[in-house]
């Protein structure tokens, strides 16, 4: 067991400050402020209460370092979580081999470009292997020619236990002019697999 002997001054400051506590790395008695809660010290591993701490002591002995990186740590019950993402974009120019012989984006074409958008958007959701189960109702609402760019923009709208429902637009954009349209939407139903192949349960949507 370590025994750290303090100054004076510092013993009485953790007397008197119940916020202050010892850092091991520090060998000295350090306060924290009052911000923020969930927290540990990335150096010393300390649970704290607070965002910021280690500070007293970089203004009492500069050359020392000061402990001020911290990390969420998830066993901590008041730590926040972060949401999974339900979102994925792609960007592509379509080309003369991606069109048909009207030259306009090709169907089978703008339904593979929406597939692994729906892919990546689910993946990223639920951090599994996903695989296509069908595509819903798809509409061409109007056509993209060659030349314009087409940003995918897929989004995770509902999820059953182990299926997830991607919606998915293309929108086309005009790169001298700038002007966007939606041209197509439709939903994609992914399945998420776990280890054995066999379909696994996925995350609840967060509350919007």
């Amino acid at each position: 067991m370590w025994l750290f002997v303090l100054p004076a001054a510092s013993r009485s400051a953790a007397v008197t400050n119940p916020r202050q506590h010892e850092c091991p790395a520090l060998r000295s008695t350090v306060a924290c402020t009052s911000r923020g809660s969930g927290y540990r010290c990335a150096s010393t591993r300390k649970a704290c209460r607070t965002r910021a701490c280690h500070t007293a002591a970089a203004a009492a002995s500069p050359a020392r370092a000061v402990c001020s990186t911290f990390f969420l740590d998830p066993t901590m019950s008041d730590s926040p979580q972060t949401p999974p993402p339900i979102e994925a974009r792609m960007a592509e120019i379509v080309f003369p081999n991606h069109t048909n012989h009207m030259g306009t984006l090709f169907g089978g074409q703008a339904l593979a470009w929406m597939d692994k958008a729906a892919f990546l958007a689910a993946s990223r959701y639920a951090r599994r292997t996903v695989v296509t189960a069908r595509s819903d109702q798809v509409d061409f609402k109007l056509p993209i020619r060659q030349g314009q760019m087409v940003e995918t923009i897929a989004r995770v709208v509902s999820v059953g236990r182990s299926s997830i429902k991607v919606e998915v637009e293309l929108i086309a954009e005009d790169l001298l002019s700038g002007a966007r349209e939606l041209c197509t939407r439709g939903h994609f139903v992914m399945i998420a697999l776990g280890d054995d192949g066999k379909p696994t349960s996925v995350p609840a949507l967060p509350a919007a």
